[in-house]
């Protein structure tokens, strides 16, 4: 394409009625040409005119095949529609509103079941075997979890090969609300969930009660309040006025166990100095930990739950509260 067929063919675009002006002049100079050649050779003025038109054919179909040339036949059909749409919503706006909206509804519900499916089929968990993950909680006057007491003395081999535990706090953080889990220490190794920068939290940091001063952040969190720092690793941050150091940011994908999405993860051991006086660890233990339990292979729930009952039957012995009624267990076959 020379730069004289890109002018011209830009030319008919930004100045449509101009160039369509002269291209019907450029059409009637020929015509009036050869009508004057037909006069020259003896024909009347009718039989000049109409011999002619013969010859030079149909003005209708040599314009179009001149906007196609210039290749802007499908900028007049685009306009075309906008002008038809434009006069009918001006005719029937409140139709064209409806239809507009059933459309847009019919869009969102398929980019929803589109999230909903990608997020539980196509990516991938975001935790090591997520379907043998189970959440072991109590019910007796209230559903709940276990005390801190009642999780120490929980079955570590059998039906479970591994368990970790998790309260929930609800609080401000930099003085903004957060939702955050107190874990205990080999929360994210029984996950197997890795960080994307820094390190998670591991046995040492829950160790001793009351220490254990650093923090996690979500990978979701630290991008939208933190715009991404990469260095934000090392810095501190104030959770409900206590100081807590960012040790890592977990991977993306991973906002917690449980049915409440997770903006960060401290310590067990950090919970009475950042509740400000609910001690799990003291002689009026609550029943707050959420047990998460791997069961073990060849195990089925049903099994585990019998087995779980019948050991919380026998936990009078080690805790004031009242007696457990029963035993819930929710399969986390995906985890947030």
């Amino acid at each position: 394409m020379t730069t004289r067929d890109l002018w011209l063919r830009l030319r008919a675009i930004l100045f449509r009625q101009r160039a369509e002006q002269e291209l019907q002049n450029e059409i009637q100079s020929h015509l009036e040409m050869q009508g004057r050649k037909n006069l020259s050779h003896g024909m009347s003025e009718s039989e000049a005119r109409r011999e002619a038109l013969t010859k030079f054919g149909a003005i209708v179909r040599i314009s179009e095949d001149c906007r196609d040339q210039r290749r802007i036949g499908v900028w007049d059909t685009i306009l075309q529609d906008i002008r038809y749409a434009l006069r009918g919503f001006r005719r029937s706006p409140t139709f064209v509103l409806a239809v507009t909206g059933t459309i847009g509804i019919g869009l969102g519900v398929n980019a929803a079941v589109f999230t909903v499916f990608n997020a539980y089929v196509l990516r991938p968990f975001p935790v090591r075997d997520s379907s043998s993950l189970y959440e072991v909680a109590t019910v007796s006057d209230t559903r709940g979890g276990f005390s801190w007491n009642e999780y120490l003395e929980f079955p570590r081999e059998h039906p479970f090969s591994e368990i970790s535990g998790y309260t929930f706090i609800q609080t401000r953080m930099d003085g903004r609300d957060v939702r955050g889990q107190f874990v205990t220490g080999n929360y994210f190794q029984m996950l197997g969930v890795n960080p994307y920068l820094g390190r998670t939290l591991t046995p040492v940091d829950s160790a001793i009660r009351n220490d254990g001063a650093v923090a996690v952040l979500s990978y979701e969190i630290w991008r939208s309040r933190y715009g991404g720092d990469p260095n934000f690793v090392g810095k501190d941050v104030t959770l409900n006025g206590q100081r807590l150091q960012v040790v890592g940011i977990a991977n993306p994908g991973f906002l917690g166990v449980g049915q409440m999405l997770v903006d960060l993860w401290i310590p067990m051991t950090m919970e009475p100095l950042v509740l400000n006086g609910r001690d799990i660890f003291g002689p009026k233990q609550p029943r707050s930990i959420v047990v998460v339990g791997r069961l073990i292979p060849r195990v089925d729930a049903a099994t585990a739950k019998r087995e779980i009952t019948l050991w919380a039957q026998g936990l009078a012995r080690i805790t004031t509260n009242p007696a457990i009624r029963e035993i819930t267990m929710v399969r986390r076959a995906r985890f947030q």
